[in-house]
């Protein structure tokens, strides 16, 4: 699957270049086809909060906001409509990651020494596809299934990248 990237924020200087590799690393764990595409957006923290009140109604800044595109109509005219947009266009959007760095830069220091902004990213992009998958944490068992799949996802990203957490 295609990455996006784009940058819309100066709080933070971020590794742009590793943010779309391991972006399109996460993304080919979810769907391998190049005709696939999908946007990761960084915003500010005025910008997130704006998002988040519009669409969920909370007056807040967040870390992550995940837009599905593939789970608006029954499964059935989900496929016609990937399919026809990969004959039409060549490719077909299935969502946008909409990530906070100065959101996830507060978590990854709440989280202590042992982790850092990187990991903090690389944990908010596989929340975000997760979400455009149809996984959600609204309810304890969908939550135990979510955090284990991103969990999975995360220590193999971990040990692809040779990150230290």
């Amino acid at each position: 699957m295609k990455v996006n990237l784009i940058n819309r924020q100066d709080d933070i200087i971020l590794n742009l270049d590793f943010i779309q590799k391991v972006s399109n690393y996460i993304s080919d764990k979810f769907d391998e086809d190049s005709r696939c595409e999908a946007n990761l957006i960084l915003v500010s923290s005025s910008d997130i909060r704006q998002i988040n009140n519009q669409y969920r109604q909370v007056d807040a800044a967040t870390d992550v906001i995940s837009f599905s595109y593939l789970f608006e109509k029954d499964r059935e005219d989900i496929k016609k409509d990937i399919e026809s947009g990969k004959q039409k266009h060549g490719f077909y959007t299935i969502g946008e990651i909409i990530i906070c760095p100065m959101a996830a830069e507060d978590n990854a220091l709440e989280q202590g020494k042992d982790w850092n902004l990187d990991l903090e990213i690389c944990l908010l992009i596989i929340h975000g596809f997760l979400h455009i998958y149809g996984y959600d944490h609204e309810v304890e068992e969908d939550r135990a299934v979510m955090f284990k799949k991103q969990d999975s996802i995360l220590e193999d990203v971990i040990r692809t990248f040779n990150l230290q957490p």
